[in-house]
């Protein structure tokens, strides 16, 4: 077959063998299924994107920190309303847990409201900023069983 598989009706290369100018190079990795950990992290892009910004590392300079975090919350949460009919019909109790997570996170960030938008970071103290850290933790689990749950 001259370095070729038949697989179902399509055709697959097979990659070269290792040898002389050819390293040993790994086979990709598939894609993870909803629910699977990927990277050393069991969350899809809604959870990424609601957990991301606590530190205040990304926008060190700029001190929008919070304007991006909320941004990235709403984002998260609007996937999660979306979703919102399918996961209550199969995980009740996980929809209240979201519900839950996503107040308790936006009633830390309205303490911190000034005019259209927020506080500068770095006028956030320490434990304000690990409170907000373990409210976006706390809802970090819930986002996580997002997908397989919608996956069923």
């Amino acid at each position: 077959m001259g370095g070729r598989l038949r697989q179902g009706q399509g055709e697959v290369r097979r990659p070269p063998a290792p040898g002389p100018g050819r390293p040993e190079v790994a086979p990709p990795r598939p894609h993870p299924r909803p629910g699977e950990r990927h990277g050393g992290r069991r969350e899809g892009a809604a959870g990424r994107g609601a957990t991301g910004k606590v530190t205040g590392e990304e926008e060190a300079f700029s001190h929008t920190d919070l304007v991006d975090f909320k941004a990235n919350v709403d984002g998260a949460k609007k996937i999660y309303e979306l979703l919102k009919p399918v996961v209550q019909e199969r995980d009740a109790q996980l929809a209240k847990d979201l519900d839950g997570g996503f107040g308790a996170v936006e009633a830390l960030l309205r303490k911190h409201e000034k005019g259209d938008g927020y506080v500068s970071y770095d006028k956030v103290g320490k434990g304000d900023r690990k409170e907000l850290a373990d409210a976006v933790n706390a809802l970090g689990e819930p986002l996580s069983k997002l997908a397989e749950v919608v996956a069923k």
